[in-house]
């Protein structure tokens, strides 16, 4: 399975989707879940990681979208994305959110890697390891 997954990512991270706008490490580094977090839901799996529910509110995206000098008329083509995706202990915090182009959503890879730990086929680090090598 780890080989057919590593495959999907060559794909994607050979086709034009790498092409487009990706998460700034500086802008973006990432942030985890915690116990003391305002949205923290419960913890999940093997690990118990510490899980959030989304809540990102509008005023924070626009401080995202600013950050990435999107303008205003073109926030249409973006979704915003948290770069630890929630599913795998990743905040709502400004430092774990991006505007990703609509055309390059990873949701499909974000399934497959969360429904491989969820069963405890792959542990936190490595979800993290495939999905953040693509959002680099």
């Amino acid at each position: 399975m780890r080989a057919i997954l590593l495959l999907v990512l060559l794909l994607i991270t050979n086709s034009s989707l790498a092409l487009v706008l990706n998460p700034d490490n500086v802008k973006t580094p990432g942030s985890f879940c915690t116990v003391q977090d305002p949205n923290f839901k419960e913890y999940r799996y093997k690990e118990q990681i510490p899980v959030c529910n989304r809540n990102v509110m509008s005023s924070l995206k626009k401080k995202v979208y600013a950050s990435y000098n999107v303008p205003e008329n073109e926030m249409a083509l973006y979704t915003i994305d948290h770069k630890i995706p929630l599913s795998m202990g990743g905040s709502n915090s400004q430092d774990n959110l991006w505007p990703q182009p609509r055309v390059t959503t990873s949701a499909v890879l974000e399934l497959l890697v969360f429904n491989l730990i969820k069963e405890d086929r792959i542990s936190q680090k490595e979800a993290l390891d495939l999905v953040l090598s693509v959002k680099k």
